[in-house]
């Protein structure tokens, strides 16, 4: 499933989108049309998606607008974010394996999900 919000459409248009570039990168089809379309209730018009690191890797290795390099940029507060991974999955022992999504805000790292289904997943 390959989910096109309107912001993106508009983009297909030859229309410049204004605000902040947003990159959804999710392997779950769901999780990603979701939060596209959150994003585009909300009022962002230039998100893009990608169904994992790959194109992300391939299409970012550089700053589409300003050329800035960010293949090997060292991600702030990185430390911190692994700490709360750990505290979060030592809070459910119970669970013997769980994928993290973790967002960076101005106060720092924090958790937006526990996906405890990636274990069966494989």
């Amino acid at each position: 499933m390959d989910a096109m919000t309107g912001a993106q459409a508009g983009s297909d248009q030859g229309s410049k989108a204004t605000g902040p570039r947003i990159l959804v990168v999710d392997d779950n089809d769901d999780n990603r049309y979701t939060l596209t379309l959150y994003l585009d209730l909300e009022g962002y018009a230039n998100v893009e998606t990608a169904h994992d690191g790959e194109p992300t890797h391939r299409t970012f290795a550089v700053h589409p607008d300003t050329g800035v390099k960010i293949e090997g940029a060292i991600l702030p507060r990185f430390q911190e974010a692994l700490a709360l991974a750990a505290r979060s999955v030592l809070a459910f022992p119970h669970i013997a394996f769980s994928g993290l999504d973790i967002a960076m805000s101005p106060a720092g790292p924090v958790v937006i999900a526990t996906n405890v289904e990636t274990a069966q997943d494989g």
